[in-house]
């Protein structure tokens, strides 16, 4: 797993060619990164370099203002590089939160639904409460 955490890019310490390899869990606290990658590097240069390279690539934008997804060109460029790598993008959309609003920066969702290959569509969570009542 990846996280990309707002507006920053998704970093790491693994060569892709030792993702399969045991790994313990490190905590760099200096930064000390390998690899720092925006949405469609981390594609064409981590994940498409992964061996036995996986089929399906999730992504969401999760409750992050400044993600980029909400800009028509980074959707573009992300899923160019989805493409260009035979990679089957898979959208995650927002899960609502507790109160049933869904984030002003999910708005985006619909339109990645429709973009990307496959939509794994969360709009059931607002209904959650009325569901477990």
């Amino acid at each position: 797993m990846l996280l990309k955490l707002g507006g920053s890019n998704i970093r790491g310490h693994w060569d892709p060619s030792h993702a399969h390899l045991e790994h313990e869990i490190e905590v760099d606290f200096n930064n000390d990164f390998s690899w720092d990658f925006n949405w469609t590097d981390v594609i064409s240069h981590h994940l498409a370099r992964i061996p036995y390279k996986p089929q399906f690539v999730i992504f969401n934008a999760g409750i992050w203002p400044n993600n980029g997804l909400h800009e028509e060109l980074t959707q573009s460029l992300l899923l160019e590089a989805l493409k260009e790598n035979n990679f089957i993008g898979i959208y995650k959309t927002t899960t609502f939160d507790r109160q049933h609003n869904k984030s002003l920066y999910s708005l985006h969702d619909e339109e990645l639904c429709i973009r990307t290959s496959r939509c794994l569509d969360l709009s059931w969570t607002s209904q959650v409460d009325s569901i477990i009542r």
